[in-house]
């Protein structure tokens, strides 16, 4: 039987956050969330450290978000590195009942201390993730292609 996913962090999209008058949420808005959602991925795995985002790769905007739309981040530790854990976040919503893949990025994020200088990664869990033992809901991101114009 599978694990049931469950969101590491969940948001209404409101008319603040959208692009001026359009119904749209602005795409920053959804960065400044997804960041959150990694932080929060961060902590679980070494509750006593905090944590400071280096990079964000690979952010894809697959479909848009809408004023109103619950959004709901899924997180997935990908690498823990010696001062470092990489976090994978998909994005998703439900409209008229059906799930939507909405966003998708890759974040870094680098354990620092009282001094705010990087400090190594206090866990456990480091001999268990590694590039070939990845959550099982880690899908692979797929490769971006320019559009046909």
């Amino acid at each position: 039987m599978a694990s049931k996913r469950i969101p590491i962090h969940r948001k209404r999209m409101r008319s603040e956050n959208a692009n001026d008058s359009s119904n749209r949420v602005f795409g920053g808005h959804i960065l400044a969330e997804i960041d959150e959602a990694a932080v929060f991925a961060a902590e679980q795995l070494s509750p006593s450290q905090q944590f400071v985002t280096v990079a964000f790769d690979r952010v894809i905007f697959k479909k848009k978000v809408l004023v109103r739309d619950i959004l709901l981040f899924y997180t997935t530790i990908t690498h823990i590195g010696n001062t470092s854990v990489k976090v994978h976040v998909e994005v998703e919503t439900k409209r008229d009942g059906t799930t939507i893949s909405v966003t998708s990025a890759d974040v870094t994020m680098v354990a620092i201390d009282e001094n705010e200088n990087s400090t190594k990664v206090i866990t456990n869990q480091r001999k268990r993730i590694n590039k070939r033992n990845v959550d099982s809901h880690c899908t692979p991101v797929p490769k971006c292609t320019p559009s046909q114009s």
